[in-house]
């Protein structure tokens, strides 16, 4: 169907060569998919080819796609199937090189989607600021491109003539090079992924494929399996979202559990140093402190809701708590807490889900920073927190000051706990974050 592609295996181990086609289909879909296109998208296809996967792309996602490729015939043969398909409209394509696009305006893009196209670009890191010019804020850039595993004076001989030099491109970065170049060209990197032992398999199908009729050129692919086998060559799918600031990234989740999941995976190596440049570590000390008061048997249990990198954990085990649970939504954020021993357990939640939530005897108190307020947990999943509180116990929440006074959902649920859940006013506090944005640190006490 003129898609080019190596594929995405579903038993890469037992495949064989009728398994290549619907490999590289799925690889498209894989990354549709993980792009998250819909019809509301404005997708650049860069190193569109003859415009099989942009047209593929307008079909299924009906949202208007615009191709790129060096090649004027490919481009003009990518028209004539947009004709064809009656997607002239909304499939449209230039010649051009990825390095300079003048023509496409800035912050135009929601998706970049660019297949086996970069490893031709000499120049990649300013093809990457390119593309992180045309992406919208908070746009997605998905792409696969080969890696080069080894330093490169450890390239042999056979990789650089059989690999290298037939593909037409130098020794690139590595998987982990590649994940730098992104990141230092704008991007915050959600998703890496080893493609090497697919790699492997699509040249061997495709050796399979050749060697009756085609002996020489099943030698070359011969030659190919061995050098991605040896770490001569890899491949890698990536995902990534230009992010210029990850606090107002983050509080466009819309409460959505995968999507903050993911914006958290991709924050929390550098959460700690980004929040406290805008001024975000009183808080959770704050919210300590508060505790501590209200609490002051250090012997006691203590939730720590949301619990992030560890910051409020920090505090208390500062004020010489030694039974304190930390739980969050993040994997990747807990393993930056666990790494600070503040915490005599930690787990993963989901304070939408009770289930998730820790079983056994309630707790005796529970602090909760930057949990509730704009695009995190819904104010909803506050009666589930408050089955892991003990009759008489404090919670200690913050909420941004104009979340607590204009959030309808907050103040429906609220007003449902009211003979559940008591406010005490004169414990309550203030804290400025965030530069500019006051947060309120409230005080409850569980009383039924």
């Amino acid at each position: 169907d003129g898609t080019l592609h190596w594929g995405l295996f579903k038993d890469v181990e037992n495949a064989v060569p009728s398994d290549f086609q619907p490999a590289m289909k799925n690889l498209t879909d894989y990354i549709f998919d993980v792009a998250k296109i819909d019809s509301t998208s404005r997708v650049l296809d860069l190193g569109c080819g003859n415009g099989t996967t942009a047209l593929q792309i307008a079909e299924k996602a009906g949202c208007e796609v615009v191709g790129v490729d060096l090649s004027d015939v490919r481009i003009e043969n990518a028209k004539k199937a947009a004709e064809e398909k009656g997607l002239s409209k909304t499939a449209t394509f230039f010649s051009s090189s990825a390095c300079d696009m003048p023509f496409l305006e800035s912050g135009s893009f929601t998706h970049v989607w660019s297949q086996a196209t970069l490893y031709h670009v000499h120049d990649r890191q300013t093809a990457l600021k390119e593309v992180n010019r045309v992406l919208k804020e908070h746009g997605t850039f998905v792409l696969d491109d080969l890696t080069t595993p080894l330093p490169h004076d450890q390239i042999s001989a056979n990789a650089r003539k059989y690999v290298y030099e037939r593909l037409l491109f130098s020794p690139s970065w590595s998987q982990e090079g590649y994940v730098e170049a992104l990141q230092q060209a704008g991007f915050a990197v959600s998703e890496s992924k080893k493609l090497d032992r697919h790699l492997s398999k699509s040249y061997d199908c495709l050796t399979q494929m050749a060697k009756t009729s085609y002996p020489d050129l099943a030698a070359k692919y011969i030659e190919c399996v061995k050098s991605v086998d040896d770490g001569q060559v890899g491949w890698a799918f990536f995902c990534c979202h230009k992010v210029s600031d990850k606090v107002a990234w983050v509080y466009d989740s819309k409460s959505d559990v995968s999507t903050l999941q993911t914006r958290y995976k991709v924050w929390a190596n550098d959460y700690d140093g980004d929040v406290g440049k805008v001024g975000y570590f009183p808080l959770p000390k704050l919210a300590a402190k508060i505790l501590s008061d209200l609490v002051p048997d250090t012997s006691a249990k203590i939730l720590d809701a949301g619990a992030g990198t560890g910051l409020a954990g920090v505090a208390l085990s500062e004020s010489g708590y030694k039974s304190v649970t930390g739980i969050d939504l993040s994997e990747e954020m807990l393993a930056v807490a666990k790494s600070k021993n503040a915490y005599s357990s930690l787990q993963q939640a989901d304070l939408t889900n009770p289930d998730s939530l820790p079983s056994g005897d309630p707790f005796d108190g529970i602090v909760c920073t930057g949990v509730y307020t704009w695009g995190h947990a819904p104010p909803s999943s506050l009666p589930n927190l408050l089955k892991c509180l003990k009759v008489g116990g404090p919670l200690v929440i913050s909420f941004r000051e104009d979340f607590w006074e204009t959030n309808e959902e907050l103040k429906t649920t609220l007003k449902g706990l009211e003979g559940t859940l008591k406010l005490v006013p004169e414990k309550c506090d203030k804290c400025p974050t965030f530069e500019k944005e006051k947060m309120l640190v409230q005080v409850f006490t569980k009383t039924a």
